[in-house]
Parts: structure tokens; sequence; C-alpha cells
């Protein structure tokens, strides 16, 4: 097997975890508000349970536009390894944080894991990949990805039966240690390329989509008026992304 093939795996690998982990999120969230005793006018805050989910969202937002310029001043395979080395941190931490805060903050720093490593290992796969493949094989990391999505609230389900909801996090860890050694062999030490950086468009960019982002959770919220509120944070990030 050829190394785009081995990429194509790992690629593939990487987005079904991502997809899976995010997925089993959503089922796991009434089982960590139990064993967190949260009260039901917290579980009905978005400033509660849903800054779980937030957290990562956010974390994607302001750190993915880096990932570019990371690769130029050192390359995609260590920025690679460094986000997977992130990722497995942030995991662990989930799974024995002991508060909704620490759970939180453990998120961000998964999400931050999460932000680098996927658009790293595509950029590789395109880098490698001969032109006639490269649209066949993003199509089937996608189709991966989707697996992520239909398999997660099944293995979810039976782990938070049978086990406890930490061990959706956990269960990222092997498959994570798998693509660093895969990472290792397969990936090529590529030549560095120095990129310039625009401080005013990353700033722009992020500024954009969280404003965005947070016109869309707080939307039907009680604690901002409902009629107003996502129309005023949509327009925010519309001109702030054109300014």
């Amino acid at each position: 097997m050829n190394r785009q093939w081995l990429l194509f795996w790992l690629a593939s690998v990487t987005f079904f975890m991502q997809s899976l982990d995010s997925t089993m999120l959503y089922m796991a969230l009434p089982a960590i508000s139990l064993s967190m005793h949260l009260s039901a006018l917290q579980l009905d805050s978005a400033l509660y349970m849903d800054v779980v989910i937030v957290a990562y969202i956010v974390a994607f937002i302001i750190f993915t536009p880096l990932t570019g310029w990371l690769c130029g001043c050192l390359n995609e395979k260590t920025v690679y390894v460094i986000s997977l080395a992130i990722f497995i941190a942030g995991s662990l931490w989930c799974a024995f944080a002991n508060s909704l805060s620490e759970l939180v903050t453990a998120r961000f720093i998964q999400g931050i894991g999460g932000a680098l490593m996927l658009p790293v290992i595509k950029t590789v796969l395109l880098r490698i990949t001969i032109p006639s493949l490269k649209l066949m094989l993003l199509n089937r990391v996608t189709l991966m990805g989707i697996g992520g999505v239909i398999l997660g609230p099944v293995l979810a389900g039976f782990l938070i039966a049978c086990f406890s909801w930490r061990m959706i996090f956990m269960i990222n860890v092997p498959i994570a240690f798998a693509c660093l050694f895969m990472a290792q062999t397969i990936i090529p030490d590529l030549t560095k390329c120095k990129q310039s950086f625009s401080h005013k468009g990353y700033f722009l960019i992020v500024g954009a989509l969280l404003l965005f982002l947070f016109g869309v959770m707080t939307a039907g919220k009680p604690y901002i008026q409902r009629q107003y509120n996502l129309m005023f944070f949509l327009c925010c990030g519309t001109a702030y992304s054109c300014l």
C-alpha cells in the first residue's frame, strides 16, 4: 500500500474520531448533568450545559485559522503530532473532570487539538495524492466522518449504560494514540513554507464567527429578548466580517 492510501486511512480515522466524539457528547449530556448534580434552573440556562458543547466550537473558531501559519512555522507533521497530544490530554482531562467548569475548560483544550489536526492531515493528503484521486479520497474521508455520526449515538448509549459517561472521552485515547503512531511513519517531513500572518484578517474572521455563534446560541433564551438577539448578532457578524 503506497503512502497516499496510508494517509487516506489516517485522515479517515482522524475525521471519524472527531465526529464520534462530538456525537457521543450530545447523548451524554443528561448523564453528565445528573453526575454533577445540577439543578433544573441550571440545566435550562445556556450558561450551563450548552457551554460544554460551545467551548469546543469556540476553540475551533479561534485556532483553525492559525493552522496554515503554524504549518509554515513548523511543518505539517509536527503540528499534527502536537495537535494529537493536545487532543489526548484534553480527552483525559474531560474523562476525569469533577465539575462543570473543569469539564468546559477540558473541552476547550480538546477543541484546540481538534481544530488543528483535521485541516493539517487533509492538507498533507492533498499534497501527496495525485490529482486524479484527490476528489475521491476527500469524499471517502467525509464518509468516514458520517460513519462516526451514525455510530456515535449507539456507542454512547452502550458506554453510558454499561460503564459511565466518562468512557465516551476515554475511547478517544487509544484511537488518538493509534493515529500518533501512524503519523510518525506515514506523514513525510515536508518542506516548511513560511507564510505571512494577517493579524487584522485573523481577528476579523474570528470576531465575526464568534458573533454568529453567540447569536445562534442565545436564540430563544430568556435572558436576552428572543425577537432581537439573533438578528442583532447575525447583523453584527456580517458587518464585522465586511470591514
